[in-house]
């Protein structure tokens, strides 16, 4: 067995070639942004995109972006940013992973929320998104 942590940060692998020993990864890093934290807050999306990271597999950079059939709750993913290393050193938090983020809106308008009162304005907020979702009457 292979515990996600000690697999290479650098590589995609298809969850089926491994035998995964932990949990998603729902607050996860990538080394060539340091200063951002990335938040998988759903595996649904509207798309079949042709480059999407889903088609390699859970695992990217090591992590397991996989959320199963479980989307975490609010507060599982407020948890997960404050116990993050280094919290006071990210300068960006970024809403992606391996779905659509704006499905889970009312989440995403709950964690900035959260963010802004933990961190004020030292932290920029970003959604990557295909905007297909997108709505004229929400806000973020």
């Amino acid at each position: 067995m292979i515990p996600c942590k000690d697999l290479e940060r650098s590589v995609f692998q298809k969850g089926s070639d491994l035998n995964l020993t932990c949990e998603s990864d729902i607050v996860y890093f990538l080394p060539c942004k340091p200063g951002s934290v990335y938040i998988g807050v759903t595996d649904d999306c509207l798309n079949n995109c042709l480059f999407c990271i889903k088609r390699d597999g859970p695992i990217f950079f090591g992590y397991n972006l996989s959320l199963g059939r479980k989307n975490p709750e609010t507060s599982e993913i407020i948890a997960s940013l404050k116990n993050t290393t280094n919290w006071n050193a990210i300068n960006e938090v970024v809403f992606c992973g391996m779905g659509e983020p704006l499905l889970r809106y009312d989440c995403i308008k709950d964690v900035c929320v959260a963010i802004k009162d933990l961190r004020g304005t030292q932290c920029k907020i970003r959604v990557d998104t295909s905007g297909l979702f997108w709505s004229n009457t929400k806000r973020l």
